[in-house]
């Protein structure tokens, strides 16, 4: 397997050393309100990454499936979903392989057509859809609890709609439904606390979304087509933004977050505005999924499969 050029681990270290640049941009307004959503606004400003390091994941015994997803915990372990293979696997910061579980079933540790996993502090969630259940595990992947998720109540034999999921710091966990569509926010037993969006065409209304991601103070960021948006925790939406481009995947930090488009192209959120993405030294993948290390740090995850840590440069 090659490694890295220099492990992952170290990069991590090097990329702490600095402080991420901040795009010359306008100090960030005041949130808006859900009936004072600013104007559609298109990227400004060029944030330039550099690629500090590349890796390719260790393939198991049974090779991957096509459709993957990836997070990453704080202790830079990143684990990652083989949905077709009903499976998570988990690797080390240099790509190498730790260890799996998963099956076909209805069993502890089986899953059933999972669509996503977010990494909470020191466990993982795993969204298993035919199974209708919310499964949390470990960071070794040991088996901790599940959470039944009910049919919709006018319909109880109607298929699972919820396609994402994503766990904050302060232990909210939240679903994206694309059926209605809408987020939710949900308790420890499954009930629904609060909701985001809701199909339609007005502010905060959601039409097509593809991801959701929860940041460390609990406010929620959509990705809906062309747009994304920011919710409070109590489901208000404070901010609304435009891109030319379909938007596909995003991940939160504080109050930033970096996003891909359906293009391929790596988007970095902040100021209240979207920023384009350059690389410094390299070419950058083309992204299948996306997570975070360290806090900051995107990690793209190509089709190969292999994962690219990038780091924000002033160079």
């Amino acid at each position: 397997m090659p490694t890295f050029r220099s492990s992952l681990a170290c990069a991590l270290v090097v990329a702490s050393c600095g402080a991420k640049p901040q795009p010359e941009s306008p100090a960030e307004p005041p949130p808006t309100t859900e009936a004072s959503v600013p104007a559609p606004a298109a990227p400004v400003d060029v944030v330039v990454v550099q690629v500090a390091a590349h890796a390719e994941l260790t393939q198991p015994a049974r090779p991957l499936s096509q459709t993957l997803r990836l997070t990453a915990s704080t202790f830079g372990e990143m684990y990652l979903l083989d949905c077709d293979n009903h499976r998570i696997l988990r690797y080390g910061a240099g790509g190498e392989l730790l260890g799996e579980v998963g099956g076909s079933g209805s069993g502890t540790l089986q899953f059933n057509s999972p669509v996503d996993l977010d990494a909470d502090g020191q466990t993982v969630w795993v969204l298993d859809r035919q199974n209708r259940r919310l499964v949390r595990l470990n960071r070794v992947l040991n088996h901790i609890e599940e959470i039944p998720l009910a049919p919709p109540a006018d319909n109880l034999d109607a298929p699972l709609w919820y396609d994402g999921v994503s766990a904050s710091a302060d232990g909210d966990v939240f679903l994206l439904d694309k059926r209605t569509p809408q987020a939710v926010r949900i308790s420890a037993g499954g009930e629904i606390l609060a909701s985001y969006g809701g199909f339609g065409t007005g502010n905060g209304r959601l039409e097509e979304p593809t991801d959701i991601d929860a940041a460390q103070d609990g406010s929620l960021f959509v990705v809906d087509g062309r747009r994304l948006l920011v919710f409070d925790r109590s489901g208000n939406l404070q901010r609304e933004i435009q891109h030319s481009e379909p938007l596909a995947r995003i991940e939160a930090e504080a109050h930033n977050a970096w996003v891909t488009t359906r293009a391929g192209e790596l988007l970095w959120y902040a100021d209240g505005r979207l920023h384009r993405v350059t690389a410094l030294t390299e070419t950058l993948p083309r992204p299948v999924d996306l997570t975070v290390v360290a806090g900051r740090d995107p990690v793209l995850l190509d089709s190969g499969p292999s994962v690219w840590l990038c780091r924000a440069s002033s160079d």
